[in-house]
């Protein structure tokens, strides 16, 4: 009505999935937050991110999260760099 998204607009939602994975020979186990497409159940083997140096710290969410946030970083930093001049 006010040109606003609510929930039902968005074609995600975010499950919790228990995962089991191993690293350097040990097994690990997590709960991580996936993104999956509505009406759909969560992909059975899906893509997780770990830190190397922590292999405790896991993520269903990768480096693809955050393009989006560069991406308007560099246009902010193109607009204020234009701007000044």
């Amino acid at each position: 009505m006010h040109g606003l998204l609510t929930e039902e607009d968005i074609p995600y939602r975010r499950v919790s999935a228990r995962v089991v994975y191993t690293v350097g020979g040990i097994e690990r186990r997590a709960d991580v937050r996936l993104l999956t497409p509505k009406g759909k159940r969560a992909d059975q083997m899906p893509v997780i991110w770990y830190d190397p140096a922590d292999p405790a710290r896991v993520t269903g969410f990768g480096p693809g999260a955050t393009l989006p946030f560069f991406g308007l970083s560099a246009v902010m930093a193109l607009l204020a760099y234009c701007w000044s001049t």
